[in-house]
């Protein structure tokens, strides 16, 4: 997941840098961005949507590695923000939080249901940009994600019922060589 966030997050901020070329002499010059430490809470009015994607990826990246007081934190932040306005960045901030994997503080089916004003699926879903084209794709991950955990449970499933079988077998065949 984080690699898929990660060559996501380069795929923009390389669009990001081919809309901001000269006319003409090549591309622009793309500057590394500062690492960032958190997700910010609110990023300043109107700020370009591409910006604000790259902020988010980049803070679901480090949310990742922080301890796990430091993650509730980010998470107890990022519902009062979401509370407080219930814009696109502050959904799509909390979802992108909540499907952090391995946080302990994930929560999947939480997340898909923030995104579902964001990907079309509810009704007066909001034009396509690029918050919510990343809310498409995380929805998408999601979605693929609690298929995979189904078909898990599914496969465990099928091998406890092979190990009774066989099990049952052992039992009657030591039953018969007695």
């Amino acid at each position: 997941m984080r690699t898929i966030l990660a060559a996501l997050g380069c795929a923009v901020l390389t669009g990001c840098a081919a809309l901001n070329a000269p006319e003409r002499g090549g591309p622009a010059k793309v500057d590394k961005p500062a690492p960032v430490a958190s997700v910010p809470a609110k990023l300043p009015e109107r700020p370009d949507e591409g910006a604000q994607l790259a902020s988010l990826l980049a803070g679901s990246r480090n949310f990742g590695s922080m301890k796990a007081e430091e993650q509730k934190q980010e998470l107890n932040d990022a519902n009062q923000s979401f509370n407080r306005d219930r814009s696109p960045y502050a959904r799509l901030r909390l979802a992108l939080l909540l499907s952090v994997p391995g946080t302990g503080v994930d929560d999947d089916a939480r997340a898909a249901t923030l995104l579902e004003p964001m990907t079309g699926t509810a009704a007066g879903a909001q034009p396509a940009g690029p918050l919510q084209e990343m809310a498409v794709f995380l929805s998408n991950q999601l979605a693929e994600r609690t298929r995979e955990r189904k078909r898990t449970a599914q496969f465990k499933d099928q091998l406890d019922a092979l190990r009774a079988v066989e099990k049952s077998l052992i039992e009657r065949s030591q039953g018969k060589a007695r």
